[in-house]
């Protein structure tokens, strides 16, 4: 056979010719096609129209619908440069700076133990045992072991995280007792005459994680029941190793460590151990240190100062002092057995004016109680009638809360609506001064220069960034008020044993319309607040720098050395720092320097001055930590155990009792009361997405819960309601008699805001109480039709009914 040929290259293409039937198909092809593709993009643009009209509606009155906010700013960042790099320079002596940097350490590891506490170990303690309250905990004692097993590597990071915030506390007592020395080097030490009460609040932060962890604990009956349960049957396998084919030699050691974890953790003495530890073996001696007993004492004689001066009317900040002042109060006597009946008197004073304080979850502290248990002779000091007094006063809170809340529900809507319009109107409007970012000054003469920067001093500037400052604070306290309410009524009840009436129920709920109302408000306009926050910092910066530099500028410093030349110099570090950009750790190390600095030149600054600088310093931290704040000031997780509301709150919508609008409708007409109820209800959620291996179970058994609630409470009766009516309506010309209560063939709810109730989302799924009416009716209108086709012309007639309402 001979060998084909290979064609040439281009042979074949010279020979081809283009058909001009397939050209002219191959044209309406591409034709067809940028049709279609126009099509597509068409019917695509106005699906993402819709998409965003959907995104701006729910960005303008639900921005929290999700757990994270799809857009947001962080106001406070944190800092790289170390704290070494900062407090090592902060004074010409290098002793100042080394007792600047131990105490700035130690309170940073607080700030961290605290985050700690509240991210990962409260929510697994609160929440353990909350998925199963329907079911028997005796019926399967293996299930029970079962989830107490899988909890086993949570409390060892538990008991690992107890034993860190007792070395930090034994480092910190021995810190202050070198700097408060109580032999005869007191005088030559650097914070000789200087009260450090930042240190102590810190110091108190600290023993309150250890404190909640005891109440947490002591609250949840079904943690410490399971872990009875694990232990016996650890018991019972090393009795019977055979029994469950164990090895002995490998259950001991698990037996040991449950003994050491009991005794740290089960026995509700988390706190006692601590404030009881043996610091003398170390060689440091409390009990005859006068200097630190001294500075203890003018700690928590400040507390209380403050405690009396906010109460009644800042209720919220009152128990953070009242909180900070007992715990102190508690290790001072446990540190130098000093007792002062006076005092003690004192103390008792202030807390008679509050029923308790919730420190954490649906459990009440009593701090009278908790100081006369770590405090004996406290109960021997005090009348006869305080106790009685005190106990008399929380019943009265609970008896008088039915006839208290409608004025206060009343108040509040008040307040609520002036400070949302007030807010609404400060952070939209454009300033009418000199923005006062301009330039950036070199130095501290060129800031008060108004010459060079023209602005420092500009009063109407001045003004109008004290208003936005005061406006944010403003609504940052209201929301802490109402919350205060919510957070001690709720626990009260359950404590004293007192059923929550209807009443009561419905209007604690609207307090929490109104608190998620507020943390709305500020979601929404945060991108309008977000370009303002810049200058108010610097303001406030400014404000605090205008405070401390004429004072130093009259200071005349000849040895750098001294006491005085070592305070001038702390404080124009801060001058330095608030220069710079505003970070945590900035915050922290200004608190510690600026606290030494201001009290050692207390002789020349006037009061109202200092008051100033304190007062700014705690606006700016505010306003850095402001998202933060909000969620933690309107947080309602304490719902999860007061869910019995929720069925009342939705049957109480249904017979019209409660408009489903919510309090301030006129300001929000498309905000309503049901999406800021379910709202509050994800925080819940939140708090059980921390809890790790828990989570899925407790988020399951929520859910089911809820939209059995939403089901029978709220869809299943309106579907029935609206049915009757319609009912009624299509047989109105049967005249039916007067004797007849259904005589007018019209019921007398009115069902329609409840209809005009837009799409809410809880968890995973969406509520639509439209859709669902609409999806009953017609499901009835088919069954009927089929069973009884004569009557399809009624039907019908309620058909056109429900479509024309």
């Amino acid at each position: 056979m001979a060998p084909v040929e290979p064609v040439q290259q281009g042979e074949e293409d010279d020979d081809y010719q283009f058909d001009d039937f397939n050209e002219g198909v191959m044209k309406d092809v591409k034709r067809v096609q940028k049709t279609q593709l126009h099509n597509f993009v068409t019917e695509y643009s106005k699906q993402l129209s819709g998409i965003s009209q959907t995104l701006e509606f729910a960005a303008d009155n639900y921005w929290e619908s999700c757990n994270i906010p799809p857009v947001s700013v962080g106001l406070c960042a944190d800092d790289n440069v170390t704290y070494e790099q900062v407090m090592m320079t902060a004074t010409p002596s290098e002793q100042v700076n080394k007792v600047f940097l131990v105490f700035a350490s130690l309170c940073e590891e607080v700030r961290v133990l605290k985050a700690t506490a509240n991210e990962t170990i409260y929510p697994s303690l609160l929440l353990y045992g909350e998925d199963c309250s329907d079911v028997q905990q005796d019926e399967n004692d293996s299930a029970n072991h079962e989830k107490i097993t899988k909890l086993l590597p949570f409390i060892l990071e538990l008991s690992q995280f107890v034993q860190r915030c007792n070395d930090v506390f034994s480092n910190f007592m021995r810190q202050l007792a070198a700097v408060y020395p109580g032999d005869k080097s007191a005088k030559k030490s650097v914070l000789n005459g200087v009260h450090m009460v930042c240190l102590l609040e810190n110091l108190s932060s600290l023993l309150g994680i250890l404190l909640r962890l005891d109440e947490i604990i002591a609250f949840n009956h079904t943690l410490t029941s399971h872990w009875g349960l694990y232990k016996r049957m650890i018991k019972s396998i090393i009795q019977s190793p055979g029994m469950f084919d164990a090895d002995v030699d490998k259950v001991y050691p698990l037996e040991k460590w449950i003994e050491k974890v009991e005794g740290e953790l089960f026995d509700g003495t988390i706190f006692q151990d601590c404030i009881t530890m043996p610091f003398e073996n170390s060689g440091t001696l409390f009990l005859n240190n006068k200097n630190l007993r001294d500075e203890f004492l003018h700690g928590i004689t400040s507390l209380v100062s403050k405690a009396e001066g906010k109460l009644p009317s800042n209720e919220f900040s009152a128990k953070n002092s009242i909180t900070s002042m007992v715990l102190l109060y508690v290790l001072y006597y446990q540190l130098f057995r000093d007792f002062d009946v006076k005092f003690n008197k004192r103390i008792f004073e202030i807390l008679k004016k509050i029923v308790g304080v919730n420190l954490i979850g649906p459990k009440m502290w009593y701090p009278p109680e908790f100081i006369l248990d770590l405090v004996p002779p406290a109960a021997k000091s005090l009348d006869k009638k305080t106790m009685p007094v005190i106990e008399a006063s929380r019943n009265t809170a609970v008896k008088d809360a039915a006839g208290s809340l409608p004025k206060q529900i009343e108040f509040f809507t008040v307040a609520v609506t002036q400070w949302v319009m007030e807010y609404e109107s400060c952070v939209t409007q454009t300033s009418t001064v000199v923005s006062p970012i301009t330039r950036t000054p070199e130095t501290l003469d060129e800031l008060l220069d108004d010459s060079k920067t023209g602005v420092r001093l500009d009063k109407r500037l001045s003004e109008d960034l004290n208003s936005r400052t005061k406006c944010v604070i403003k609504g940052l306290k209201l929301a802490r008020t109402i919350s205060s309410i919510l957070r001690t009524l709720i626990p009260l009840h359950a404590d004293q044993g007192v059923q929550m009436g209807a009443r009561v129920a419905l209007h604690l709920l609207r307090l929490v319309e109104l608190l998620k109302t507020l943390q709305h408000t500020f979601g929404r306009m945060s991108h309008h607040l977000n370009k303002w926050i810049a200058p108010i910092v610097q303001h406030l910066q400014y404000s605090v720098i205008g405070k401390i530099k004429p004072t130093l500028d009259k200071i005349g410093v000849k040895d750098w050395q001294s006491e005085t030349g070592i305070a001038v110099s702390s404080l124009r570090t801060v001058e330095k720092l608030l220069l710079s950009a505003a970070t945590n750790q900035k915050l922290l190390a200004i608190d510690i320097i600026q606290s030494y600095g201001v009290q050692k030149l207390r002789s020349n600054f006037k009061e109202e001055d200092i008051a100033g600088i304190f007062e700014s310093c705690n606006y700016l931290s505010s306003v850095l930590n402001l998202n933060q704040l909000v969620l933690e000031a309107c947080d309602c997780m304490l719902l999860q155990w007061a869910r019995a509301c929720i069925p009342v709150y939705l049957g109480a919508m249904l017979t019209c009792k409660l408009k489903p609008n919510s309090s301030i409708s006129n300001v929000y007409p498309t905000n309503t009361g049901v999406p800021l109820l379910f709202s509050a209800l994800r925080d819940i959620t939140m708090w059980m997405d921390k809890c790790g291996q828990l989570s899925p179970d407790l988020r399951a058994a929520l859910e089911r819960e809820i939209l059995a609630d939403i089901e029978n409470s709220l869809l299943k009766p309106l579907c029935v309601e609206i049915e009757t009516d319609l009912r009624y309506s299509t047989h109105v010309h049967l005249k039916v008699k007067d004797g007849n209560p259904l005589k007018q063939g019209v019921v007398t709810n009115d069902f329609k805001p409840l209809l005009q109730l837009k799409p809410f989302r809880f968890m995973e799924h969406y509520v639509n109480v439209p859709e669902r009416v609409a999806m009953h009716l017609n499901h009835v209108f088919y069954n009927l039709t089929t069973i009884t086709p004569q009557d399809w012309q009624a039907y019908t007639a309620m058909k056109f009914c429900a479509q024309a309402r």
